[in-house]
């Protein structure tokens, strides 16, 4: 079900009306489900905590940026993205986020456009709330206002349903 989240946020990156970016930085990058999706002239950054045990990771894992994002050792803006097209993707990742604001004003340091998913939280759904260990529970309102707060227009989003629960796809521009 990942792969089809990884399948749209592809879909949205390289539908940029400037063309394929020339980098993507994906934080949680866990499988690299993104990095198949895109072309091979596209530079791709992978970042996560560490390889989940039992996971057979495709590509190269070793190149994967190591980072804690609740410990605040979230990855530095590359250098190499200034004055480069370039986009960071975060699926799959805000949920287990224990200080969101925090994150989102770290994303927006990149000066990129970003597609991110979040599981928004709209109705009360035992399965949303506690089958998954979630940081945070925001509502689709809430979660969108805290994106205006950290400086990101929504340029569009769709919903995918993955694993039970309804995913919304943003594609966000730093304002």
């Amino acid at each position: 079900p990942w792969k089809q989240r990884a399948i749209v946020a592809a879909n949205y990156i390289l539908s940029d009306p400037g063309g394929p970016p020339v980098y993507v930085v994906d934080i949680g990058a866990g499988c690299m489900d993104l990095g198949e999706q895109l072309p091979p002239t596209t530079h791709y950054v992978p970042a996560d905590e560490a390889p989940p045990t039992g996971l057979v990771f495709r590509g190269n894992f070793h190149k994967t940026k190591v980072c804690d994002l609740n410990a605040g050792f979230f990855p530095a803006v590359p250098a190499f993205l200034i004055g480069q097209r370039s986009y960071v993707a975060a699926l799959g990742v805000i949920e287990y986020m224990c200080d969101v604001p925090s994150f989102l004003a770290a994303l927006r340091l990149y000066r990129a456009p970003v597609v991110l998913s979040y599981a928004a939280v709209d109705a009360p759904n035992s399965t949303t709330t506690t089958a998954v260990l979630r940081e945070n529970s925001y509502t689709s309102l809430a979660f969108e206002t805290l994106l205006s707060a950290a400086g990101f227009h929504v340029g569009g989003t769709s919903s995918i349903p993955v694993g039970g629960l309804n995913n919304k796809l943003y594609k966000l521009t730093p304002v």
